[in-house]
């Protein structure tokens, strides 16, 4: 699969190439140090580790300069891949491919692909790629809740709960809200 670089998508880049190298050395420091907190910032940028997961996700970043954006990083640097199967689909640009669950409440989001990451925005319209900003319904629920769950339809085969989103990512958002706070103002 084979990504082409949407203009939306290229002011990622650079900040992508930045936080891989911060996010790798923090997440060894982040894995072995005690916190109150599950987020930690680095560069702008507010992060948390994957805590269970079947697929090759390994951190969410939130970045809140200009608007609120969502980055998955990947083990492999790259798309996301069911780590049982090591098999991905298109996902990219598509609706009903990606769902958001934060405390049981379930937000539809699609997603585009940058240079180290995949993106997630809200699903917007045909338009749009199906890419639109981050609603402000998620972004509330992102600094109040208490577990996010990201699912991906990347496999023909349904999910145990018959859902088609078979790949999954569980993130906590305990300290989300004050990492958030610290990297910019569009997350408050």
């Amino acid at each position: 699969m084979r990504f082409t670089e949407q203009p939306a998508m290229q002011h990622f880049r650079l900040s992508a190439l930045k936080l891989s190298l911060a996010l790798a050395v923090s997440l060894t420091t982040f894995a072995s140090a005690a916190s109150a907190s599950d987020w930690e910032t680095v560069s702008d940028t507010a992060f948390t580790r994957v805590l269970e997961t079947n697929s090759t996700m390994v951190a969410l970043a939130v970045q809140c300069a200009d608007e609120m954006k969502l980055e998955i990083y990947a083990a492999n640097d790259g798309p996301i891949f069911h780590a049982d199967t090591g098999e991905t689909s298109e996902f990219q640009y598509l609706p009903g491919k990606v769902l958001a669950v934060i405390d049981g409440e379930a937000f539809p989001l699609a997603a585009a692909g940058a240079e180290a990451t995949t993106v997630l925005f809200s699903e917007g319209r045909e338009a749009q790629n199906y890419l639109a900003p981050i609603s402000p319904p998620l972004a509330a629920a992102l600094r109040s809740g208490n577990s996010l769950e990201l699912r991906f339809d990347l496999l023909p085969e349904a999910a145990p709960d018959g859902s088609p989103f078979e790949t999954y990512g569980r993130f906590s958002l305990n300290g989300a809200a004050e990492a958030m706070d610290t990297t910019g103002p569009y997350c408050r």
